[in-house]
C-alpha cells in the first residue's frame, strides 16, 4: 500500500512511519491457531526534496520498502538512508517506459493468428494479438509486458492503439474478419467506446467483421458492466467473444445474461482432447 502525506514535513517522516507501524502491531485478534500478531515494514521518500517526479517518487519509496524488508520484520527505511549501490532498478517501471516509448515510435503491432474450422482448417477469422517490437525490430511477447502494463493502469493506451491497428487492417482487407482483445479497464472506458463508434460510424461493413474479446475473469468482475459493454458494441454492429471460458466460475445463467456471440473454451480443456475423456465430456457439455 502507498500512503501520501501532503502535510508532513521532512523531519516528521520517520515519526509518521513509526506511528503506522505501531498501529499495525496492535493484536489482530483470535484465530484458530491462537492469537494473531501483525507487523509491518515501510519505506519512505520525500517529494520534492528527494524525488523530482511521480515516477521517481514511487520508485524510491518502493526501493526503501524492499531494503527495509531485507533488514527483517517490523523495519523502516527512508530512501536517503539506503547506500546507493544497494538500490535496484524496478523492472516494472522499466517495462512501462519501454511500452510508452514503443507507443510513441509506433512499435506496438499485431500478430495475426488464424482461427480455423475443425472440418477442413479453413480460416474463419483471425485474432489480432498485441506485440511490442524492441528497438531492433524484434517482437516482444505480450506476456512480458501486458500484465505489468495492466497493473500500472496503462492498458487503455495499448488497447486504443490495438483498436486503431485492427480497424486499419479491416479497412485494407474487405474480406477479413478480425478479433481483438479488450482489457477490463477498457471495457468500461467511455473514451474507448467513443473511439470505436467514431471508427465504425457509417461503416457497417467493418463493424460486422470486428469481434471484440473479453476474458471470462474480466466479465465476472462486474456482470452488469460487462453486459452493458456487450450491448453497446452489439449496437455498433460488432460481435463479442468470451475468451478463456471455463477458466473461471461463469455459470450458464451468467453466460445467458452476458449474451455474447461466441465462447472460446479455455485451452486447458482442449489440450489432449482426443485422449482425455474428462475434457471430452466438458467440451461436449459446453457445446
Amino acid at each position: 500500500f502507498c500512503v501520501i502525506r501532503s502535510t508532513c514535513s521532512d523531519k516528521y517522516v520517520t515519526v509518521v512511519a513509526n506511528r503506522f507501524r505501531g498501529a499495525a502491531r496492535t493484536p489482530a485478534g483470535a484465530s484458530s491457531p491462537g492469537r494473531m500478531y501483525v507487523t509491518a515494514s515501510s519505506g519512505a521518500t520525500v517529494f520534492p526534496t528527494s524525488a523530482k517526479d511521480v515516477r521517481e517518487g514511487v520508485g524510491q519509496a518502493d526501493n526503501a520498502l524492499r531494503s527495509a524488508r531485507r533488514l527483517g520484520c517490523d523495519c523502516y527505511l527512508e530512501f536517503l538512508d539506503i547506500p546507493h549501490d544497494n538500490i535496484p532498478e524496478r523492472p516494472d517501471l522499466v517495462i512501462v517506459e519501454q511500452v510508452k516509448q514503443a507507443l510513441r515510435d509506433d512499435r506496438i503491432v499485431l500478430a495475426y493468428q488464424p482461427i480455423v474450422a475443425s472440418q477442413d482448417a479453413t480460416p474463419i477469422f483471425y485474432e489480432g494479438l498485441v506485440r511490442m517490437l524492441d528497438e531492433d525490430g524484434e517482437p516482444v511477447a505480450a506476456g512480458t509486458f501486458v500484465p505489468i502494463v495492466e497493473q500500472m493502469g496503462l492498458m487503455r493506451l495499448v488497447d486504443r492503439r490495438v483498436l486503431d491497428l485492427g480497424i486499419a487492417m479491416l479497412n485494407e482487407h474487405p474480406d477479413l474478419s478480425l478479433s481483438i482483445n479488450v482489457s477490463g479497464m477498457t471495457a468500461v472506458d467511455p473514451v474507448w467506446l467513443r473511439q470505436l463508434h467514431e471508427h465504425l460510424e457509417a461503416r457497417p461493413d467493418v463493424a460486422s467483421r470486428l469481434i471484440l474479446e473479453i476474458t471470462e475473469t474480466v466479465a465476472l468482475d462486474d456482470i452488469a458492466d460487462s453486459s452493458r459493454f456487450v450491448r453497446s458494441v452489439n449496437e455498433f454492429g460488432c460481435r463479442v467473444a468470451l475468451d478463456d471460458f471455463g477458466a473461471g466460475y461463469t455459470s450458464f445463467r451468467h453466460l445467458r445474461g452476458l449474451d455474447v456471440d461466441m465462447v472460446k473454451i479455455d485451452g486447458s480443456f482442449v489440450r489432449d482432447l482426443p485422449t482425455n475423456p474428462d475434457n471430452q465430456l466438458f467440451v461436449r457439455t459446453l457445446i
